[in-house]
C-alpha cells in the first residue's frame, strides 16, 4: 500500500501580511510598538495606554487571561474606568445601574477606532516577539495563534445580559448573582 499524502493544508497563521521591518529585542520593542500603534489610531484611551511599559508582553498576557476565563484588569490599569460603578435598589434587591455601562464607552470607542486591518498587519509583525513573551509565560507547546482564537470565542461567548441584573454583596462591593 502506498504512504497517505495529506491533501489538508496548514492552518493559515492568523494576522495579515507582516511590515518588512526590523524587530528590537523584546526588552527593547515598546518604542516601535508606540510608533505602529500611534498609526491605527488616535482613540484617547490608546493615547492614554502608549506612555506605559511591556506592550507586548501586557498583550500577551491579557489575552492569555481572556482566553483562561481569568479577569485582565490588573494589567489593564490604565483604560480602568473613572466612574464608579453604581447601584439601584429595588424591589427584590440590589441591581446595577444601567447607567454605569457608560463607564466602558471610552474604551469601547478605542476598540471601534483601530482598523481591523492595520491591527491584523500589525499582529503579524510583531509575533515572533509575541510568541516569545507567550513562551515567557509557560506556553512553550501552544501557538500564540490558538491562545487569541481561545480568547476571541471566550469573548464572542460572553452573555449579553438584560436589565435589570441583580447584584449580590461581595466583601465591600458587590457581585454579579
Amino acid at each position: 500500500s502506498s504512504p497517505k499524502v495529506s491533501t489538508t493544508e496548514p492552518p493559515l497563521s492568523l494576522g495579515g501580511s507582516a511590515e518588512r521591518i526590523t524587530l528590537p529585542p523584546l526588552d527593547e520593542s515598546d518604542a516601535l510598538v508606540r510608533k505602529l500603534v500611534q498609526a491605527l489610531s488616535e482613540s484617547p484611551a490608546i493615547m492614554a495606554w502608549l506612555p506605559t511599559n511591556g506592550h507586548i508582553r501586557n498583550f500577551t498576557v491579557v489575552v492569555t487571561n481572556i482566553a483562561d476565563g481569568v479577569t485582565p484588569a490588573k494589567h489593564l490599569g490604565v483604560l480602568r474606568p473613572s466612574a464608579r460603578f453604581r447601584i439601584v435598589n429595588g424591589a427584590g434587591g440590589s441591581y446595577a445601574d444601567p447607567r454605569s455601562y457608560g463607564r466602558y464607552t471610552a474604551i469601547a470607542d478605542a476598540v471601534a477606532s483601530v482598523d481591523p486591518v492595520g491591527a491584523a498587519r500589525l499582529y503579524a509583525t510583531l509575533k515572533p516577539r509575541i510568541e516569545e513573551a507567550h513562551r515567557e509565560l509557560g506556553s512553550a507547546e501552544v501557538s500564540f495563534d490558538t491562545t487569541l482564537a481561545r480568547a476571541i470565542v471566550a469573548l464572542l461567548k460572553t452573555p449579553i445580559l438584560e436589565n435589570p441584573i441583580p447584584l449580590k454583596p461581595k466583601g465591600i462591593g458587590y457581585a454579579y448573582a
